[in-house]
């Protein structure tokens, strides 16, 4: 099955216990909560990465066990990287590879890139995201830290 490439942007924190209603908009699709406020807005888009040798096992555990958040996450309860869903979330703790330089920082934002392998190393599918430390004045929602 082929897919065209998909531009996603996360305008809060996806709610995992609220249905998410999902529409067509002016520019493409758009993820409301039932009082219509809008999570995320998703448009065709081109993916510019570069995606460096895909590891081997042994060295994405060992990458696993570098995870900065491991101790003092902002969202452990996140679905795809918290630290307290063992039980039903994806368990995803991205840890920087031995001697790379993988993360580009530029002020307060800082771009990264994904990509999922098959068992073969084939890249099967790929992500780009520019994440923007906010100051607590400048944040719309509060974190509070465990």
């Amino acid at each position: 099955m082929d897919f065209e490439p998909a531009r996603v942007t996360l305008l809060l924190p996806p709610p995992l216990d609220e249905e998410l209603i999902v529409e067509r908009g002016e520019r493409g699709m758009v993820a409301r909560k039932g009082d219509g406020t809008v999570v995320a807005a998703c448009s065709q888009g081109e993916i510019d990465l570069d995606v460096p040798t895909v590891p081997g096992l042994e060295a994405g555990r060992e990458a696993s066990a570098r995870f900065i958040m491991a101790d003092d996450h902002f969202f452990p309860e996140c679905f795809v990287c918290g630290t307290e869903r063992a039980d039903d979330g994806l368990c995803i703790h991205p840890g920087q590879l031995e001697a790379s330089e993988t993360v580009a920082t530029d002020g307060a934002k800082e771009h990264v890139g994904t990509a999922i392998a098959g068992a073969d190393g084939r890249i099967l599918a790929v992500a780009a995201a520019t994440w923007i430390v906010l100051s607590d004045e400048q944040s719309s929602f509060s974190v509070s830290r465990k």
